[in-house]
């Protein structure tokens, strides 16, 4: 009974309550709990921390949890249609593969970056202002689950080297459909994605689930355990992005539009850039996280 009512409260007092607020708390309850007369007047224990929490920095927290965990599943869920954040994908998709001079250019071209920032910014500014760095080593889970990250960073650009090295096996194979009902300018075509394109996409859609997973433990463990797991939230929103821009890349390619010709000379060029500040932000943001 007692330990179960002490495992409540420190769950509600980690989640409610700064870190070192919560471990005085939950030492002082200890000591109630271990007296039968003062335990008899124990309250519950989501009322209990509610009575203590300053409302406003807790609020707050929500807030900057809500935020940090849209910005992380947007990504890390964003190619899945069964989400409410499959447009996502559809915008990093039509942000197309331009340079930033060409007149297509559109903000949505530099949306894989302006994603990453905002996260990175924000779980910076929260973490390093008001979470708290524990004086315990590293939990082994913490490394272990930076490695897994890295590895889904590592993944999505032996995509791009595919890609960049066999563009001819990554085209999708236009054909003029001649069963096609309806009014239009021109013929319509019907796209057959090739066998490479399918297993690489694969590869990289099957990642999403464990980055939203890996991810959102992260940020909770941050705030509840140790800011240092923001690292880890950081590497998991950058596996997320620098994924979903690849899987757009993949989905522009075709044999018909000049702009997006996977055998185009140089054509992998307006990508890398992006790619390339992605990867280096995302890497920099968990090694300050760390610090």
């Amino acid at each position: 009974m007692k330990k179960d009512y002490m495992t409540r409260l420190e769950r509600w007092a980690r989640w409610m309550l700064p870190r070192q607020e919560a471990e005085d708390v939950l030492a002082d309850y200890r000591d109630i709990v271990a007296d039968p007369e003062l335990a008899q007047d124990l309250g519950k224990p989501r009322a209990v921390i509610w009575a203590l929490a300053d409302r406003k920095s807790y609020y707050t927290w929500l807030g900057v949890f809500a935020a940090l965990a849209v910005l992380h599943l947007a990504a890390a869920l964003g190619y899945s249609p069964l989400t409410p954040f499959w447009h996502v994908s559809r915008w990093y998709e039509w942000g197309g593969g331009w340079l930033p001079g060409d007149p297509e250019y559109t903000i949505l071209s530099a949306l894989p970056i302006l994603h990453l920032t905002v996260g990175t910014a924000l779980c910076l500014v929260w973490f390093r202002l008001r979470g708290e760095k524990g004086n315990r080593p590293l939990s082994k889970g913490l490394p272990l689950c930076a490695v897994l990250m890295l590895a889904y960073i590592a993944l999505a650009w032996w995509a791009v080297w595919r890609c960049c090295s066999y563009p001819e096996l990554f085209m999708t194979i236009w054909t003029e459909s001649t069963a096609f009902i309806g009014e239009c300018d021109g013929p319509a075509y019907h796209g057959t994605t090739s066998n490479a394109m399918w297993a690489v996409m694969v590869w990289l859609d099957g990642t999403g689930l464990v980055t939203a997973l890996v991810g959102m433990a992260a940020l909770v463990k941050a705030w509840t355990r140790d800011r240092r797991w923001a690292a880890v939230y950081l590497l998991a929103l950058t596996a997320a992005v620098l994924t979903l821009a690849v899987l757009a890349m993949l989905e522009n390619f075709s044999s018909i539009n000049p702009l997006h010709d996977a055998l185009l000379a140089n054509w992998f060029q307006p990508y890398l850039w992006r790619f390339g500040i992605v990867t280096a932000a995302g890497l920099v943001g968990a090694g300050a996280a760390l610090c």
